[in-house]
């Protein structure tokens, strides 16, 4: 035999020492915060992820009069060619699937399919809360609304919210999808 299958033959036939209930503890938590880390601790990294996409997107399609940076309607003058429902549901979910890759790529593994148990909740707090910032800061700043009504303000919401969604599924890692799906 060789000297590797002598170790293990050794380890197998040796009695094991139990472990210390305090290091045990200490592993177990260390273990649950890896997997399963709380959602107040992936929250500010979510959020943080989507002001950084916001200034990003903001460059290039304006949201409710507010951008681009550099003035004009970029992709907006683009998408407006197929209706104020298209651009806006476009301009949705360009900004918030945007956002949501970015924190794809800053969340580790279990953050991720943490943050996948509270999509909804989340995707919908800060599509709605996105949705209402810029209402209200091309309000204020009396904007030029590059489109307005009931049909784009859902095509923007909808589309946002699915955009992100599909974003976060993709994300997921393929073992927490099997994960998820077997509860």
């Amino acid at each position: 035999m060789t000297k590797n299958s002598n170790e293990f033959v050794d380890f197998l036939t040796k009695e094991t020492q139990p472990i210390d209930a305090k290091v045990r503890v200490k592993i177990l938590a260390n273990m649950k915060q890896k997997i399963a880390p709380p959602i107040k601790d992936i929250w500010p990294k979510f959020v943080s992820a989507q002001i950084i996409a916001c200034f990003a997107t903001l460059s290039v399609c304006p949201q409710f009069g507010v951008g681009p940076i550099t003035g004009g309607h970029g992709l907006g003058h683009i998408f407006m060619s197929f209706g104020e429902a298209a651009c806006a549901a476009f301009c949705g979910a360009f900004f918030l699937a945007t956002g949501t890759a970015a924190a794809a790529l800053l969340l580790r593994k279990g953050e991720r399919r943490e943050l996948f148990h509270y999509r909804f909740r989340i995707i919908g707090a800060v599509a709605v809360s996105s949705f209402l910032f810029f209402m209200i800061l091309g309000k204020t700043l009396e904007l030029p609304m590059l489109f307005s009504g009931l049909l784009p303000t859902l095509s923007w919401l909808v589309a946002a919210m699915l955009s992100a969604l599909l974003v976060l599924q993709l994300a997921l890692p393929k073992s927490a999808k099997s994960i998820i799906h077997k509860n």
